[in-house]
């Protein structure tokens, strides 16, 4: 017996439109169109009744395969070892959370036919995918965001800096404290410098500043940029207090 909720099987409905030519397609109503209150039985008989032989049905589905978070998408997400291992775990909990549910289960059906130059149509929904499921890549992004402590810890060393917990400023600091830094007058030398920066593990934290990103090479273009930022700022200050490019900026 079918619950309240739930939608008619495919199978049930083929048994239920004998002697009607079911057409499954995608359906895609414009015009004039009336929503039938009926159930699937009673629409049936209706188009029986008035002699309509074609019936267009859909049925929409969740797809399985957007929730399951694959190992591709950790190691995109993910910049070290432990960062992956550390994800790894609840991701196995989750992909096999996910095995608890029915997929097979439709989220919506339309059935629709036409009548005296109009469509008429029935529909039902049942959204029955808990709403806290998201698919793969914001499901894992809202994971470390909310783990993002945990996280961050992989990344310190006993040299790292901290300035009252804020990156943006550690980063700047630990940029403008280096010489070679300071003296990245142009775009091209900045480039370069970044990417000997990237390549040590302890600097690997700061593109946590760019959770949101969805990969690790927007994240990489993003903290390059910022990089920009900072020494642009770091310019107009050596303007404004009247230092050489290249030297500390007073009181550093």
């Amino acid at each position: 017996m079918q619950m309240d909720n739930s939608i008619i099987k495919e199978e049930e409905l083929i048994k239920l439109a004998s002697g009607i030519k079911l057409v499954k397609a995608h359906i895609k109503i414009s015009g004039s169109y009336a929503m039938l209150d009926l159930s699937p039985l009673e629409f049936l008989n209706f188009c029986k009744a008035n002699n309509i032989q074609t019936v267009f049905y859909e049925y929409l589905m969740y797809e399985k395969e957007k929730y399951i978070i694959s190992d591709e998408i950790i190691k995109n997400y993910t910049n070290n070892a432990n960062e992956y291992n550390f994800c790894k775990k609840w991701v196995d909990e989750h992909n096999l959370y996910l095995q608890s549910f029915d997929f097979t289960e439709p989220e919506a059906m339309l059935i629709a036919a036409s009548f005296e130059n109009m469509v008429v149509s029935y529909s039902k929904s049942n959204k029955w995918l808990p709403e806290e499921i998201k698919v793969a890549d914001d499901a894992l992004i809202d994971f470390m965001e909310s783990h993002e402590d945990e996280l961050i810890e992989f990344y310190k060393s006993d040299d790292d800096l901290t300035v009252d917990n804020n990156p943006y400023k550690e980063l700047e600091n630990v940029l403008l404290s280096d010489k070679k830094f300071r003296q990245c007058t142009n775009a091209p030398a900045r480039h370069v410098y970044f990417k000997d920066f990237i390549r040590k593990d302890k600097n690997k934290k700061f593109l946590l500043l760019f959770r949101a990103a969805r990969t690790s090479s927007e994240k990489e273009y993003r903290l390059a940029n910022l990089f920009d930022q900072i020494y642009n700022e770091y310019r107009n200050n050596c303007y404004k207090t009247k230092t050489l490019l290249g030297d500390p900026l007073p009181n550093e």
